[in-house]
């Protein structure tokens, strides 16, 4: 017999102790039998009141999960709502660091509600909102009524944990080491290309993301100065048969050094470059794609903007053109008027590239926001509206974004950009839009992407 769905009921919060972690993503529904999707949405909530105060997102803990999980279904199945008088002791045998916990329980309707409810009743707040690191979120679904308990914990050391969509941390010691890593993700002997670039600056980088993606192939950066030997390694595991090796930039960018080295590797080989990184971009235009419909223009002297269009560049096979703030470069105006038929998209707010420069480029669209991390979301939403993966990036660091956009090319994904402290932007997409994700992959260290922001991002 069914019943009536009844309004939502919580107890009085209990403070004990222990700790928690982070969990994998459902893809559908919850149902009695598959309670994550609640269980997640459960714990988006909870971040979310805390990021809108500045307090440390809580991570789930699956031993601590799996503890509220079991207490929810006990108090289903006596339809009876109370506390469970041994969840610290359970706690505490999973995780012996654990220092202090506490527990909210409820029934009601919906995960909405009972979250409402939550925080409508001062001490189950005060658990939301406390000192913890970890949660463990635990459903049980009874003829449409919703039984949920929460355990909150600190503990004094790390504990494993995981996000609702399950996330790959791609990082290396240098920028050299993070583009062998995100290269290593293809199989051996697919590419029939790979494009090396210098790794301290960003334009012909940028401009070469969509000629590797046209190669299947990967983004390599080096040093002005000499190539290192994970990078050659790297070469020689990812091409093909007869695969070429693209160099970008003249021997400022790369020098003949370096060249001689690459060459070294007995792969055909050849430098792409021109009088200057506009030039360069222009000459590697019609290896990406001689009749193209779309190119993206950015700006060549400031990279914020223009890191997160790699990735919708390399997806279209779209060659990436570059401006200066103020003026269009002969190099880049050639190639437009021998391009008619393509669509410009100007990538970035006016400050980055003016007006007057979108006016002289005949853009049909300009693609922007109030800041980098802004500009990355609505392309995203532009371009990949249906995406089921996302690739994270830190917006300070132009390398790591230059490397995985070949990468977010390859999986269909949108790069976003983040800050070590998500913004409005970041956490408003990402927080969204996860739910219907299945991957994410991160590149950067934890030094620029902390386990608190994945933590946040991803539950």
């Amino acid at each position: 017999m069914q019943r009536i769905r009844r309004p939502p009921r919580v107890l009085t919060s209990v403070l004990i102790a222990i700790a928690v972690v982070a969990a994998l993503a459902p893809t559908g529904r919850a149902t009695a039998a598959n309670p994550q999707w609640d269980e997640w949405d459960f714990l988006n909530l909870i971040n979310g009141e805390r990021y809108e105060r500045g307090l440390t997102p809580l991570a789930m803990a699956p031993g601590a999960r799996d503890v509220a999980r079991s207490w929810s279904g006990v108090m289903a199945a006596s339809d009876d709502l109370h506390h469970n008088p041994a969840f610290s002791s359970q706690l505490a045998q999973r995780f012996p660091t654990w220092r202090r916990a506490g527990e909210n329980v409820g029934v009601g309707g919906g995960v909405a509600q009972l979250h409402q409810a939550f925080m409508n009743s001062p001490k189950h707040r005060d658990n939301i909102l406390g000192q913890w690191q970890w949660a463990g979120v635990g459903v049980s679904w009874d003829n449409g009524t919703l039984w949920v308990t929460v355990n909150f914990l600190s503990t004094t050391s790390a504990i494993p944990w995981e996000t609702r969509t399950p996330v790959t941390r791609l990082v290396g010691a240098s920028d050299s080491d993070s583009s062998v890593l995100v290269s290593r993700r293809l199989p051996a002997g697919s590419a029939a290309g790979v494009v090396v670039a210098r790794s301290d600056q960003f334009a012909d980088a940028l401009a070469g993301a969509p000629l590797a993606s046209v190669h299947r192939g990967s983004l390599l950066l080096v040093p002005p100065s000499g190539v290192p030997s994970n990078v050659s390694g790297e070469i020689q595991r990812v091409l093909a048969p007869g695969g070429r090796i693209m160099i970008l930039g003249g021997s400022n960018a790369v020098d003949a050094g370096a060249e001689a080295s690459l060459r070294g590797l007995a792969f055909p080989t050849e430098r792409i470059a021109g009088a200057d990184r506009f030039g360069t971009a222009a000459a590697i235009a019609p290896r990406v794609n001689a009749r193209p419909s779309r190119a993206f223009i950015v700006s060549g002297e400031s990279f914020p903007d223009a890191t997160s269009t790699a990735a919708v560049a390399s997806a279209q096979r779209a060659p990436i053109l570059l401006v200066g703030p103020k003026a269009v470069p002969a190099t880049t105006t050639a190639w437009l008027a021998a391009n008619p038929a393509a669509e410009r998209v100007v990538v970035g707010g006016p400050a980055a590239v003016a007006d007057a420069v979108s006016a002289a480029v005949r853009a049909a669209r300009r693609v922007h926001g109030p800041d980098r991390y802004a500009t990355s979301v609505n392309l995203a939403n532009t371009y990949f509206p249906t995406a089921s993966s996302v690739v994270l990036a830190p917006g300070e660091s132009f390398a790591d974004a230059l490397v995985a956009g070949p990468e977010a090319a390859r999986l269909g994904a949108p790069l976003i950009l983040t800050a070590a402290s998500p913004n409005s932007w970041t956490y408003g997409y990402v927080g969204t839009q996860n739910r219907r994700w299945t991957s994410a992959t991160t590149v950067g260290s934890t030094g620029r992407i902390s386990d608190a922001t994945m933590a946040l991002l991803f539950s």
